[in-house]
């Protein structure tokens, strides 16, 4: 069947035809004069093939054609409402579906929490999924709609296709242990650089930008241990002369342990910034919008306690 001529109108014509056979009351209830109706009628009659109303007695009947098509008309309908029409309106209330972010070890710690609660109030039938993604394949995997946002610091999150918005800005610190024997309550750039240091080689990148700055400053600090992630570093810390520079947030709770002491660096440094990102597909879709939203408000500005 050629149905390229069976345009939408004519669907919510028979959509009241099916309700009520009477041309009239349709018009009235379509906002459309019965002339209107009279050749949309004509027009379907010739698509379906089937007279669709009959007349009976003093009104209208549907044919047995018309009335079959209850169940496929009312789904039509009803995908429109909800697919393609309402989709500018999004109840959290009633997803079901998982949000996937792609963020770092550090992104989960300081932000998964408060996220998983936000969930339960607004959202109590959605879930939340941590993906790691590498960066050359982040923007295909937003654009693709794998990953719905991606939160933390991505430098190379540059392409025009990417959305970014700041979320805040926070600086480094240094941590060491308490009863250090050299290091108390300031930190020098001659204990700084006089110091063992366990350095963090990490995926998410905030630890370039302080290598970068020793860089421009010409400073060279001696690195003896190396690792991959921040989550053995207090462990490290607590337990020898080591120094370790890390995002500021991660100092806070790091120096919650009971024999670690956070410092200022000795070295002013940028600020990290800290952005969520998504791909310019999903800019106006009404699920995006509101989980960037939460994000947002969560996070915003000075989102962590000191």
């Amino acid at each position: 069947m050629d149905f390229r001529g069976l345009d939408l109108n004519l669907i919510l014509l028979l959509d009241a035809l099916i309700d009520d056979p009477n041309q009239t009351r349709v018009a009235n209830r379509l906002r459309i004069s019965q002339p209107t109706v009279s050749a949309s009628l004509s027009k379907l009659r010739r698509i379906l093939k089937d007279d669709l109303i009959v007349k009976a007695g003093a009104g209208y009947r549907a044919t047995p054609r018309l009335a079959g098509l209850r169940p496929a008309i009312k789904q039509v309908l009803n995908i429109m409402n909800t697919e393609i029409v309402g989709s500018s309106e999004f109840d959290p209330s009633s997803e079901a579906r998982q949000f996937v972010i792609a963020t770092s070890d550090v992104g989960e710690m300081m932000m998964l929490p408060s996220l998983i609660a936000q969930l339960k109030r607004d959202a109590p039938g959605a879930t939340i999924r941590s993906a790691v993604v590498r960066p050359p394949e982040l923007e295909e995997a937003l654009g693709e709609g794998k990953i719905d946002l991606a939160i933390g610091y991505f430098p190379d999150l540059v392409q025009s296709t990417i959305v970014q918005q700041l979320l805040y800005e926070h600086p480094f610190a240094c941590l060491v242990r308490k009863d250090h024997p050299v290091i108390r309550d300031t930190l020098s750039i001659e204990q700084f650089l006089a110091s063992d240091h366990i350095v963090v080689a990490h995926e998410g990148r905030s630890q370039e930008i302080f290598e970068r700055t020793l860089k421009r400053l010409n400073l060279k600090r001696r690195s003896t241990v190396q690792v991959p992630h921040f989550l053995s570093v207090p462990f490290l810390v607590a337990s020898s002369d080591l120094i370790v520079t890390v995002p500021r947030i991660i100092g806070v709770r790091f120096s919650t342990f009971k024999n670690i002491k956070m410092l200022d660096p000795p070295v002013s440094t940028p600020l990290i910034e800290v952005k969520q990102f998504w791909h310019r597909r999903f800019h106006v879709n009404p699920r995006s919008m509101w989980f960037r939203g939460v994000v947002m408000n969560l996070f915003h500005s000075h989102p962590f306690d000191e």
